[in-house]
């Protein structure tokens, strides 16, 4: 399947659709039932979110019933990215594993590297599909705490999209010889 369209958060549905995934996700990840309530997603949406940065969805598009009306977009996951470089993001659990996740933050780094911030994330310690991702991208240890490991962006290796663009290149000639 195609990865699904990525454009920019810009009304509270919007901050709604991506308070489901964040619920779910942080839910998944950590075991902890702790869900942002919708009058605090409403709070932060409109007070936090301009004085924060860029928020990304990554929705498919609705489908046509079997009355032909269309249904809902659904939100596959979403990304954060601060006014100081800080990403964040998650994909549902059940779209996981597509590379969807990769498209979502090859996106985000798109957005950072041309603000010249510098890039970096948190990312919980047993999440070792995420941190290969991380890698993968460019992103390299800089600390760790008792469930959080700090990532910093590697700008020697080049734009995220270069990187997978030179791994891509390099299992190519490693298949052909």
């Amino acid at each position: 399947m195609a990865t699904p369209p990525i454009r920019e958060a810009r009304t509270l549905k919007d901050a709604f659709a991506m308070r489901k995934v964040r619920n779910e996700s942080f839910e998944y990840m950590t075991g902890n039932p702790r869900r942002i309530g919708w009058l605090e997603q409403i709070i932060w949406w409109h007070f936090r979110r301009p004085l924060t940065g860029v928020y990304l969805l990554m929705e498919t598009p609705g489908a046509v019933d079997r009355r032909g009306n269309i249904t809902d977009p659904v939100t596959n996951g979403y990304g954060i990215i601060t006014v100081d470089g800080f990403l964040t993001g998650a994909i549902r659990a059940e779209d996981r594993g597509k590379g969807w996740g990769e498209a979502l933050f090859v996106e985000m780094m798109d957005v950072v590297v041309d603000r010249n911030d510098d890039p970096r994330l948190d990312v919980h310690m047993d999440n070792e599909k995420a941190i290969s991702l991380y890698k993968k991208l460019g992103f390299i240890p800089c600390g760790a705490g008792e469930k959080k490991m700090e990532m910093v962006y590697d700008r020697r290796k080049g734009s995220p999209r270069k990187v997978l663009t030179n791994a891509a290149n390099s299992r190519t000639r490693t298949s052909q010889v």
